[in-house]
């Protein structure tokens, strides 16, 4: 079985900052790097619409990659999806101005971002998974 949190949609400056706050997170528990990849409308200009290949970069140089292509003119944080995995977890930004962390079970580090999440008025759920990959029975919400 498999898991994910979610937030209610959040600023493009929220979602900024919990970009910078992941890599500090991560940086701090003596995580180097980690894998990222565009989604789906980035994938046509910043992939040449084949499918998306994840890159491996430090966890420091994340913010900057990703405000480099945004800035290239190619998506926008917060309007397209940007996978970020590390640690076994896998955070999607989506398109939709939110949060997705998806997981295989609960450890302290889903702790640390539900806690977080709920904190900042994120409005953190947690759900089932299904084989399908869509979202199946809520276990917990703010």
């Amino acid at each position: 079985m498999s898991y994910e949190l979610l937030t209610h949609p959040i600023s493009v400056a929220e979602m900024w900052e919990e970009l910078r706050f992941l890599a500090s997170y991560f940086c701090e528990r003596d995580y180097v790097d980690c894998e990222i990849y565009f989604g789906f409308a980035w994938i046509i200009d910043y992939y040449g619409g084949e499918m998306p290949i994840p890159e491996r970069l430090s966890l420091a140089s994340l913010a900057d990659k990703v405000r480099a292509v945004e800035t290239s003119g190619i998506g926008k944080l917060g309007s397209d999806e940007l996978y970020v995995q590390i640690a076994g977890l896998s955070f999607r930004f989506c398109d939709e101005s939110d949060i997705h962390l998806y997981f295989g079970s609960t450890n302290s580090m889903i702790e640390d971002f539900y806690s977080r999440w709920k904190m900042l008025g994120y409005m953190p759920g947690e759900y089932e998974r299904l084989e399908t990959g869509q979202q199946g029975k809520c276990l917990r919400f703010n």
